[in-house]
């Protein structure tokens, strides 16, 4: 069984949301990142690989996890905005949650770690590439979209009047990326082989 930790950042961020509650979305987005972890969950146990710890941060949701194979690695990383994905029919009946859903799946799949969608690249170029080029590919690759980012979160924000969300969620995405890339844990070049 897998421990729960719940630090006070995502307490925080949760009643700071939950007061603001933009446009009515905080119990719809609860939801989809609740089905967006329990499809890495399910994956995860399909694949056999244990799960130590679920972590909620101001930045996010980590899983603590077993070793993995890279294609293991892509399967679980990819679960969770496949799970988003699968739950978009919902948005017929339920219009809020069907756009969280989308937007958290989308979000999550930009090529940035520790996103879903740097951890999927990764596991992708590592058994392919030598570790140098790997390395070079995903730190290029995380600075362009970290940049897009930035740069599409101002336009929304400043063009389009979409408030601060925009800018907030970019910032946030390129401060995890930013502790990804000079972790220890950023790009780990040692894996089971295939």
């Amino acid at each position: 069984m897998a421990a729960l930790d719940i630090h006070p950042g995502w307490v925080a961020l949760m009643a700071g949301l939950y007061y603001v509650n933009p446009g009515g979305c905080f119990w719809p987005l609860l939801a989809a990142m609740a089905c967006h972890e329990l499809g890495h969950l399910l994956a995860l146990r399909a694949c056999g690989v244990p799960v130590r710890q679920l972590r909620l941060e101001a930045g996010g949701a980590v899983l603590e996890t077993g070793s993995m194979d890279y294609r293991r690695e892509l399967l679980c990383a990819l679960a969770g905005p496949a799970a988003n994905l699968l739950l978009l029919p919902l948005g017929r009946r339920f219009p809020t949650f069907g756009a969280l859903c989308l937007v958290l799946a989308l979000f999550n799949l930009l090529p940035l770690p520790p996103l879903d969608g740097g951890r999927a690249l990764a596991a992708a170029a590592l058994p392919r590439l030598r570790p140098a080029a790997a390395r070079r590919l995903l730190a290029g690759t995380a600075v362009a979209s970290g940049a897009a980012a930035a740069l599409g979160a101002l336009y929304l924000t400043a063009r389009l009047h979409a408030g601060f969300w925009p800018v907030a969620a970019a910032g946030l995405a390129l401060a995890r990326t930013a502790a990804g890339l000079f972790s220890r844990r950023g790009c780990q070049t040692r894996r089971k082989p295939l």
